[in-house]
């Protein structure tokens, strides 16, 4: 197996590499994926790659990066994501997403590399290669097939970039199953093959890995009933049956086990009873926000952070007399993000009076997106709300 319960991950690449970060997310387990949009082909992603490795602590910054082509700025090694009217604007967006996304990349240990097409579109004007077109003319490019031997470069280069950087590194090579080009089927079987037999060429089962996601959906789903209406993208099913063949081959024993809680837990959270104010629900609530924060002590993550707050919420909903059984339960939550945010709603809910009516209007978990500005967030709210039931009252 390849991926632990602590590892770190990385994914970058084609849209099956948001579709891996989707599944991962799903599951508890926090992961980066591409933080200059979409990338298909190989040189691209070897870009990208060093951007983010190489960028300076102190901001500093390539001024070629950028090119203004009929009034719009637009970074050439980035999605559709990095263009702006305003160069300064798409400057800083390109240094806050290299510094944003350096600390997280050296900090995994699993990198997940989902190649698209080989085909590869140069600008005229200096013979670099680009990343996307930004939907400008086609005037301005030349489109050529990259060779086995060019992929193999700068797959190469990729590898030994993120090996210098990232010690005890594994990296895993897909080929992403979705055809780049759905009007020329020769030209996309073309690029899918010589990507493969490039990526073949490095795989070593020790720190290079291979998961063969194109085959299973070349040879395992040839019904269109497997995708969405463009008949090219696959249906959520379908990547799901994918993502459980990923995680039964890479996924170890204890990982497998943490999503499978995890799993159980979010049916938890959602189930509805026929009378929410009984003593099983709050024991059933109870239960379920002590179970995720041990989940959350083990890996840290998002999902699971709103799926403690989803708990907390629904407790002050149907629970909000039972202020002492509530701090015995929250004095539990040792970090400070959960502890403090709970008690202070707790201390203001003793405080201004509050029923089950006014925090049921409230949708606390939706009040504030940072929880550093929680205690300001939260009164605020409070007050409003009594101040508008009142005067609904009169």
């Amino acid at each position: 197996m390849v991926i632990n319960i602590n590892d770190n991950i990385f994914s970058i690449g084609s849209c099956f590499a948001l579709e891996i970060n989707r599944y991962l997310k799903r599951n508890g387990i926090d992961s980066l994926v591409n933080p200059f949009g979409t990338i298909y082909n190989s040189y691209s992603i070897y870009k990208n790659i060093e951007t983010i490795v190489l960028s300076k602590d102190d901001g500093l910054f390539e001024e070629s990066e950028i090119t203004e082509i009929d009034g719009k700025f637009v970074s050439f090694n980035s999605s559709t994501l990095f263009e702006s009217d305003i160069y300064q604007n798409l400057k800083n967006k390109l240094i806050n997403s290299a510094s944003n996304s350096k600390e997280k990349l050296l900090k995994s240990n699993i990198v997940i590399i989902t190649f698209g097409t080989s085909v590869v579109y140069r600008l005229k004007e200096s013979g670099k290669i680009v990343a996307n077109c930004h939907k400008l003319n086609e005037a301005l490019f030349t489109k050529e097939m990259l060779s086995v031997e060019e992929n193999i470069e700068f797959i190469t280069k990729t590898i030994s970039l993120l090996k210098e950087h990232i010690p005890n590194i594994k990296i895993i090579l897909t080929l992403s199953p979705v055809r780049h080009n759905i009007n020329n089927p020769e030209e996309n079987s073309l690029s899918k093959a010589i990507l493969r037999v490039a990526i073949d060429s490095l795989i070593n089962n020790r720190d290079i890995f291979y998961f063969s996601a194109y085959e299973l959906v070349i040879d395992g789903f040839r019904d269109y009933s497997y995708y969405k209406k463009d008949k090219t993208h696959l249906k959520k099913r379908t990547v799901l049956k994918i993502m459980e063949e990923f995680s039964s081959r890479y996924f170890n024993d204890e990982l497998k086990k943490y999503i499978s809680n995890f799993e159980k837990l979010k049916k938890n959270r959602k189930h509805k009873p026929f009378n929410p104010e009984d003593e099983k629900y709050f024991n059933h609530l109870k239960n379920t926000l002590l179970s995720l924060y041990k989940m959350y002590e083990i890996r840290e993550s998002s999902v699971i952070e709103k799926e403690i707050f989803f708990v907390g919420e629904k407790l002050f909903n149907y629970f909000v007399d039972r202020y002492e059984e509530l701090i015995n339960i929250f004095n539990q939550l040792k970090r400070d993000k959960f502890y403090y945010y709970f008690i202070t709603v707790l201390d203001i809910i003793k405080e201004r009076n509050f029923d089950s009516t006014d925090l049921g209007n409230l949708k606390l978990l939706n009040s504030f997106k940072k929880l550093d500005l929680f205690n300001i967030t939260i009164e605020n709210k409070f007050y409003r709300s009594r101040i508008e039931r009142k005067s609904t009252l009169d």
